[in-house]
């Protein structure tokens, strides 16, 4: 939907582009389920939780004591309190937490009653250089396009169960994704597979 103004525009396209990042989280489903009737709308009243490090030799724990593949769904809620908001709209249950920058929030993907997937919001005061990424992990196994915000792109570390959305112009990374590790095969089709073959940002 097309809007007047270049704020409101830049505003719909943060709000578009969680509900995007939310629909690679459909993991095993060919696409994005098109009902959200199952999701619960967050609320204001939970507190931010904030990313483990800002020092990307951690970055392989998106969230203090979350870890892919060994948190359980009942530690994830004794550690980070009850979410804000949840959505069943998937095969996955997706837990929502509010993140330092409003309207956007923090996500957790339960599979098997498991963390499987965490995506984190950085805030201004909290985000990573790009170029010290690189210095830690090198050149990532694939660069993708991103739904997130214009001149972003998704870096992503299968191997190591890592990905970034990051503006290599700018030099920051935006948010920071953890997975249980995979081959970029596996990846493509489950976590990336709702990322955008082509810059969705030139009309």
């Amino acid at each position: 939907m097309k809007t007047d103004t270049r704020s409101s525009r830049k505003a719909s396209i943060f709000l578009l582009a969680g509900f995007l990042l939310l629909s690679m989280f459909a993991c095993n489903l060919p696409k994005p389920a098109a009902s959200t009737s199952g999701a619960t709308s967050p609320t204001s009243t939970n507190t931010t939780i904030p990313p483990a490090s800002g020092n990307p030799a951690e970055a392989s724990q998106c969230l203090d004591g979350i870890q892919p593949g060994s948190t359980t769904r009942a530690e994830a809620l004794s550690l980070l309190g009850q979410p804000a908001g949840t959505d069943d709209s998937t095969s996955s249950e997706v837990l929502l937490y509010a993140s330092p920058i409003k309207g956007q929030y923090n996500s957790l993907v339960l599979q098997n009653e498991t963390v499987a997937m965490l995506s984190v919001v950085l805030s201004e005061n909290e985000l990573l250089q790009w170029s010290a990424i690189l210095a830690e992990f090198g050149q990532p196994t694939k660069t993708t396009f991103s739904n997130y915000l214009q001149d972003a792109m998704t870096y992503i570390y299968p191997e190591q169960g890592l990905a970034f959305v990051a503006d290599e112009g700018m030099g920051v990374v935006f948010i920071q994704q953890c997975f249980i590790p995979m081959s970029i095969a596996d990846y493509l089709k489950t976590w990336g597979a709702s990322l955008p073959t082509q810059d969705p940002f030139i009309e």
